[in-house]
């Protein structure tokens, strides 16, 4: 609770509409509360900055390994992190360094989606439409109004060859997923009694 003291004395508090009110006139359950919430979210602050720390060394320090091991053969390291995974000696315990890349739909996409859905049309020649209906969920949107990039990444595992509708559309679709980004990750696991890894959440 942000309290300041006035010339007489009197203790004020900064409310939530940016007002200061008397202390006395505060419920006590409003001061609990305050209380509460404050004391729990500067932990999490805390914690939360420990975390950080600690996933910057722990990627430091895997990195640094990988540059001595790359050492035994001679090899300088360069480019992106990640893309690798460490063990213990013993195999029950490991720590992944990942890559993970964001990938931002434009506006090719629905060109992509109109000659896709022509060219299913086209094949089906009046058919039930389940084929129609299985390309057309690739182009679904979830609660808030996003593609499925996994969905829309599939459609260009289909080959079909000998259709320049079909290939002009994976032309769009391909110009239409764009990298905006990576980011790299450090995750640990441990092996449970029954042989599987399993993530030690820290998030």
């Amino acid at each position: 609770m942000n309290i300041i003291k006035t010339p007489d004395g009197k203790e004020l508090a900064l409310n939530a509409s940016g007002a200061y009110v008397p202390v006395d006139n505060i419920k006590e359950i409003d001061k609990l509360r305050d209380e509460l919430v404050v004391g729990l979210v500067t932990v999490a602050e805390l914690l939360s900055k420990k975390l950080k720390t600690f996933f910057e060394q722990s990627l430091s320090e895997s990195e640094n390994f990988r540059e001595v091991s790359a050492q035994d053969h001679g090899i300088k390291l360069g480019g992106s992190k990640g893309g690798y995974s460490l063990m213990s000696y013993n195999g029950e315990m490991k720590i992944v360094i990942d890559n993970d890349t964001t990938i931002e739909v434009n506006e090719k996409v629905s060109i992509a989606r109109e000659a896709i859905l022509s060219c299913v049309r086209r094949w089906s020649e009046g058919a039930n439409g389940h084929l129609v209906q299985l390309v057309s969920r690739a182009f679904e949107t979830n609660r808030k109004g996003h593609l499925s990039v996994a969905r829309l990444i599939a459609l260009r595992s289909y080959k079909i060859d000998g259709d320049p509708e079909w290939e002009s559309a994976m032309e769009a679709l391909n110009e239409g997923l764009v990298a905006s980004g990576s980011k790299t990750y450090v995750r640990f696991y441990q092996r449970n009694a029954a042989g599987e890894y399993k993530q030690i959440p820290l998030s």
